[in-house]
């Protein structure tokens, strides 16, 4: 990303200052690595929840069959490896916005920069982890989730209400436990299907458009993407290696205000990555997952498409090594945990615009999760947190910062039907700390309909870029800043009906004290400036009329009022970025021996500014893919995106690709179910 003053993601002050060192952070530190020893201490014998069910998902194994609890006050949502597949998606950005409803915004073709926003708040207000280890980057609080490949990816959970502090999937549960738009976990270590297997796969797209005076335009092979992998589920051990490579020319058509047909050029990119994982069962009871993951980029930042310069050249990198245990006994047939130990890597070097800058962070950290079952109706869960980072930039020196928390919840069933948790963390950032409560419940009202709540404080800390930025001139970062403020609720229902499920939710809340960077007497400068409220809704229905045939509809209604800068109801402002409709469908089908998916999205009006005058228009997409086996171990997807050739931005100066076609070749090199 292009490191401007109104774009701070990468830099902060190149004045010194000491190690943070706060003693509560540290104090968390070791105690969630001296507890390492306690949830080591796992044995064969399992525990048992209302429904003779274990708690934890280790996967099935012979003799065992592991399932969560059928009744719990925490919702979300997930996707697993099988639909991610499916979903022929190019990137995790493409898959979050199309089969979650998660809001992207990109600044155009393949691999250019991307973030994320969910539950109307953007990505540095949403918690985002990788196999339990935080990725929002201590520079901005952001991730940009173009920065992971698709082919390491095993599950992805979406949970927009509190984290589920005894579950070890939702390790760095403290942390984020109180960013208002949620938490996103993508795991890249779990069971796998036995028996060996290796595939190795080739993809290529085009870029086509008729709005052109040229008959027809075609950029034939303009991304070209090659992958490779292998992976044996055994009994005990399973294991998995991949690696991945590809490079886009980024030479797209697009339509201007006044329908004139032009062309993006000369934003070229190669990115590439490898990955690999080992999740073990030394026990029935017991799971040890350890993950390393690798992925670098080298692209041409554009500039807005009304000009003809580049912004300039960027040079990313991310490491992520991991190493989860979890345990369904801990020396007590009542006490289960699990431990996560890991860092999280990024390299920025950036050139463009007259300068040049490199950057490096790393974040470490420790997470520790506890459920103790006192009683069949009751049980009490405690989670602790602890990140360092260490962030080096030729613009800022030297930083470090280090960070904690701790959680206590329990879960009470007064009844079969009813769950209630209560929680409260404590979060500190070194200077102050701060009491994070939250209560879910869920009611299962009949076998088919369940209904959840939850109430949460909303609360987020400020960015190393937003404290000490410095090294600009006309921008500096502000130490004095306050933290971000606030309240979430919402209530969900879930209803079964035979082949059809409903899922509806209500969302709302009250965000002050936002970080926005503003003009002032000395420059830019980020200010508390920011106040705002949403209320929303989201309906999904979803239907199986019979086998191999899904029909789905998503609907999504948001309402937001800014009262930032002495705003007030009556202006009737909204927040940037945040469409007040969304709404898509998908169908999928049998086709051809394999399967097809129709798709549509469609989202309306939205504001590029705080003002509400720079405007965007609504938009919708149609896409269409089919996936066909060629014999017992090759694959053809074939991709038609964007059919209708929509002209639409989302994010203003940026117009995303027209029409383009891919085509996706996958071939089973070896394959062996019984080894």
């Amino acid at each position: 990303m292009a490191l401007s003053p109104q774009s701070p993601d990468t830099r902060v002050s190149k004045a010194r200052r000491k190690p943070a060192g706060p003693y509560l952070a540290g104090i968390l530190l070791v105690l969630s690595l001296i507890a390492a020893g306690g949830v080591l201490s796992a044995q064969e014998e399992g525990v048992e929840g209302d429904d003779g069910e274990l708690w934890l998902d280790l996967g099935s194994a012979e003799g065992i069959t592991v399932a969560a609890a059928p009744l719990s006050a925490q919702g979300g949502r997930e996707l697993s490896r099988e639909e991610i597949e499916e979903s022929g998606a190019l990137t995790l950005s493409d898959l979050l916005e199309k089969e979650t409803g998660v809001t992207v915004l990109s600044n155009g073709g393949f691999g250019t920069v991307s973030s994320l926003s969910l539950g109307g708040f953007s990505g540095s207000r949403v918690g985002i982890s990788l196999d339990g280890v935080p990725l929002n980057s201590p520079l901005s609080g952001g991730f940009d989730p173009g920065d992971l490949s698709l082919g390491a990816v095993e599950e992805i959970r979406i949970r927009e209400g509190s984290p589920s502090l005894g579950d070890p999937a939702d390790s760095s549960a403290a942390l984020g436990a109180g960013l208002p738009g949620g938490n996103l976990s993508i795991t890249t270590a779990g069971p796998l299907k036995r028996g060996f297997r290796s595939s190795a796969s080739l993809e290529f797209l085009s870029y086509l458009s008729s709005r052109f005076p040229d008959p027809l335009f075609v950029s034939p092979g303009d991304l070209m993407r090659a992958t490779l992998s292998a992976e044996r589920g055994g009994e005990r051990a399973d294991w998995k290696v991949g690696g991945s490579l590809a490079g886009a020319a980024n030479r797209y058509p697009w339509t201007d205000d006044e329908g004139t047909g032009r062309i993006r050029e000369k934003l070229p990119v190669l990115e590439g990555g490898t990955h690999a994982s080992v999740f073990l069962r030394p026990v029935p009871t017991a799971a040890l997952a350890l993950s390393a993951l690798f992925h670098g980029a080298d692209r041409q930042v554009p500039g807005p498409a009304d000009t003809t310069t580049l912004s300039g050249r960027q040079r990313d990198s991310l490491e992520v090594e991991s190493l989860r245990f979890e345990a369904l006994r801990l020396g007590s047939d009542r006490l289960s945990g699990g431990i996560t130990l890991g860092h999280a890597g990024t390299g920025l070097s950036w050139d463009g615009n007259g300068e040049s800058s490199d950057h490096r962070s790393d974040t470490f950290s420790s997470s520790l999760t506890l459920q103790w079952y006192t009683a069949p109706e009751f049980s009490l869960a405690f989670g602790s947190s602890a990140r360092l980072d260490r962030v080096r930039s030729s613009n800022a020196g030297n930083r470090e910062a280090l960070g904690g928390g701790m959680s206590l919840g329990s879960e009470w069933k007064p009844r079969s039907d009813i769950s209630l948790s209560p929680s409260l963390s404590l979060l500190s950032d070194g200077k102050r700390l701060v009491p994070i409560p939250s209560l879910s419940a869920a009611w299962r009202m009949t076998g088919t309909t369940l209904w959840r709540s939850d109430l949460r404080r909303a609360f987020r800390f400020p960015s190393l870029n937003d404290l000490y930025w410095s090294g600009t001139p006309g921008a500096s970062g502000n130490p004095d800043l306050k933290s971000e403020d606030g309240w979430v609720a919402s209530l969900g229902l879930e209803k079964a009906l035979g082949e059809l499920s409903l899922s509806a939710a209500l969302r709302g809340s009250h965000y002050r004290d936002a970080i926005l960077w503003a003009g002032s007497e000395t420059g830019l400068r980020p200010e508390n400036l920011g106040e705002a409220w949403y209320l929303g809704t989201e309906e999904t229905l979803e239907w199986k009329p019979r086998k191999g045939i899904t029909l789905e509809f998503r609907h999504q209604w948001l309402f937001t009022r800014l009262l930032s800068r002495g705003l007030a109801w009556s202006d009737g402002k909204v927040m940037p970025y945040q469409a007040p409709q969304r709404l898509s469908f998908a169908a999928a089908f049998p086709a051809f021996g394999g399967s097809g998916t129709l798709r549509g999205t469609y989202e309306g009006l939205r504001f590029a500014d705080s003002s509400n005058v720079s405007a965007l228009s609504p938009w919708f997409t149609l896409d269409l893919s089919l996936r066909v086996p060629l014999s017992e171990r090759a694959r053809l997807s074939v991709s038609l995106n964007n059919a209708l050739g929509e002209s639409y931005e989302l994010v203003e100066g940026y117009p995303m690709p027209g029409t383009s076609v891919s085509v996706l070749l996958d071939w089973r090199l070896l394959a062996n179910p019984h080894r």
